[in-house]
């Protein structure tokens, strides 16, 4: 792994690991749940609605696969029980946030801000600056301006983002609190 994420600023039970070729079946659940709100204003079956996620979910891990070698893809679990996904990628001076999801009854627990800070600390220590795209209508859009991210503009149906590297590792640009 190329990196050294220091998770010891995630909540109890809450982990990070390297996904392997066992969690395909999570992750293509997990890639449902983030899809089901837009699928649920078509008219298609079940089956249907499946088929899609499966054929969207294979082209979007070949997508990553193909397009950031070394990237790391990581399972988060709570109590060694998956319950969502982190992808990160490194370029020379950038470090890049291309997803985090987690399962619906995992949401809202403030467990997406603890895995942010793990990654911008990550970033600090490394003198990087962090990049992400997401939806505007994206609830976590609030969480990434929470931590310092800064809208650079569009592109599609996606909002560039970008944290700059803190002028000073002491003051970083990003709120170090519990309360979000």
């Amino acid at each position: 792994m190329w990196c050294d994420l220091d998770s010891s600023r995630l909540p109890p039970d809450l982990s990070l690991r390297q996904s392997t070729d066992s969690d395909l079946s999570f992750l293509r659940a997990l890639y449902r749940t983030v899809r089901d709100p837009e699928l649920a204003l078509t008219q298609w079956s079940e089956a249907q609605k499946q088929a899609f996620s499966d054929s969207q979910f294979s082209l979007q891990d070949q997508h990553y696969r193909k397009n950031y070698p070394g990237a790391l893809f990581l399972v988060i679990q709570f109590q060694s029980v998956p319950v969502g996904r982190v992808y990160l990628a490194k370029a020379a001076d950038q470090l890049r946030l291309m997803d985090l999801a987690f399962l619906p009854h995992f949401r809202g627990r403030g467990w997406g801000s603890s895995v942010v800070r793990v990654v911008l600390d990550l970033a600090d220590r490394e003198r990087l600056e962090t990049q992400l795209f997401v939806e505007s209508s994206n609830p976590a859009y609030a969480l990434y301006v929470h931590h310092g991210f800064l809208a650079e503009g569009l592109e599609g149906v996606y909002v560039r983002m970008r944290r700059p590297v803190p002028h000073a590792l002491g003051n970083p640009s990003r709120s170090t609190d519990g309360d979000d």
